[in-house]
């Protein structure tokens, strides 16, 4: 009696137990899909989960938990778990349920496949039960305008520009256009168009791009904005290649330093006047034209002419009061060298002589500049200012005809022969005197 009553104990058992397992829930996870596909460093990446409950009992409340491991990090207000309430058993048409997480994808991340991994719990966490998966990263591709050589060029004047060009991303680009755009059309290439191609660029790789540009010579002086635009290759979210496009803008100055041109005008009685030119391609501010301190000259009174703004192509005329310096050095200088000295004064005089000049003067950028020019001048042949001793003084230069006896006696003569000549009754007695006197 008591053996059959173990027997159909045991039996039972059986029966609640094979039914126990017949009726658990058996959940199958899968990764539905991706946005983007593939992934992208640095980018972000959204991964809908399926869940479908294949066995043959309902499961009630169980959690959904995210492992996150690089290069994946949940973004900020991402929760870790999930609860789902009910999934009907199989073959319900309900069976299924699909979830979602969002990540952030690290930036340095290089291109591969790289796990992501899941759990789910079917008693609030007592027991877990591990999923696997395998998500495509692309790296990112980015480049950008890395630099300008040029900060400003001057108006008419051919310059090199230089573009440097910088794969700043973790994957290759290809096939990149590059070209630039002055919208008002100041600055322009010479020789080619505004537009580079570029085949390849790895990652940290950099690319210099060079034109020859002009700026006209109308153009005012100004900050000029360039527009830069770089197309290049990339993955869209469904593997294909499409164009992405980078526009950005640049700031280049026109304008600048300027260049003069001295010449001699006119030398009167102790004033000599110097023509002021601005022969280059900008406007000059507050110019001011100083003689300096020089073997050879010296200027008695100021020694600086301020003048102003000068426009490009206009000119101005100042006037200083230089003598030529004739200085004794030393009182022990002799008699020789003095005379060897008044020699080379006097030969100076007769001749043209370089005379140096400072020009200072602002320009378009507010930057101060100081130009030297030779300029030769020439005194007047009979009006000499010398310095000798520290004492301004005149030296003639010419030699009067007055002076000159032998001149005045042969003067003399041929007055007296002419008046000879035309007096017929003086010049008989004269004839007749001579005679009684033989």
């Amino acid at each position: 009696m008591n053996t059959n009553k173990l027997f159909f104990l045991a039996l039972l058992l059986a029966i609640i137990s094979q039914t126990a397992l017949a009726s658990a829930p058996d959940l199958q996870f899968f990764i539905l899909n991706q946005e983007p596909d593939p992934a992208r460093a640095g980018g972000m990446v959204e991964v809908r989960l399926r869940i479908q409950n294949t066995g043959d009992a309902e499961a009630k409340n169980f959690l959904v938990e995210a492992i996150p491991q690089y290069p994946f990090s949940l973004l900020t207000g991402e929760e870790t778990q999930q609860t789902i309430a009910s999934l009907p058993f199989f073959p319900d048409t309900e069976n299924s349920k699909t979830i979602s997480y969002k990540f952030r994808v690290d930036r340095d991340a290089t291109e591969g496949q790289y796990p992501i991994k899941f759990r789910h719990s079917l008693n609030k966490g007592m027991a877990w039960f591990m999923h696997d998966f395998t998500i495509d990263l692309t790296a990112r591709e980015y480049a950008q305008i890395f630099s300008i050589d040029k900060m400003k060029i001057m108006p008419g004047k051919e310059t090199d520009m230089t573009f440097t060009v910088t794969n700043v991303g973790n994957a290759p680009l290809q096939n990149m256009v590059f070209f630039w755009q002055e919208p008002n059309g100041i600055i322009l290439p010479v020789g080619t168009d505004n537009t580079r191609y570029i085949k390849y660029l790895e990652p940290d790789e950099s690319i210099p791009l060079k034109y020859k540009v002009i700026a006209s010579v109308n153009a005012k002086p100004d900050l000029y904005t360039l527009n830069l635009n770089l197309k290049y290759d990339t993955k869209s979210t469904n593997s294909s290649s499409v164009k992405e496009t980078i526009t950005t803008t640049a700031g280049i100055f026109v304008g600048g330093e300027t260049d003069f041109d001295i010449a001699f005008s006119e030398s009167t009685a102790g004033q000599t006047s110097l023509s002021v030119s601005n022969v280059g391609s900008n406007p000059a501010y507050s110019v001011t034209v100083r003689v300096p301190q020089q073997e050879g000259y010296a200027v008695r009174g100021s020694t600086d002419a301020i003048i102003g703004n000068l426009d490009k192509g206009d000119y101005t005329i100042v006037s200083f009061q230089i003598a030529q310096n004739a200085v004794q050095r030393t009182q022990t200088m002799t008699d020789s060298q003095q005379q060897t000295r008044q020699r080379f004064v006097q030969r100076n005089t007769t001749q043209q002589n370089l005379l140096t000049v400072l020009v200072d003067y602002t320009d378009t950028t507010g930057v101060r500049h100081s130009i030297e020019k030779k300029t030769a001048i020439q005194f007047r042949m009979n009006d000499t200012t010398t310095m000798m001793n520290g004492r301004f003084s005149r030296t003639a230069q010419t030699t009067s005809w007055w002076s000159n006896t032998t001149l005045w006696i042969v003067i003399l003569i041929a007055v007296i022969g002419i008046v000879l000549y035309k007096k017929p009754t003086l010049r008989d007695k004269i004839i007749r005197v001579i005679q009684r006197k033989k």
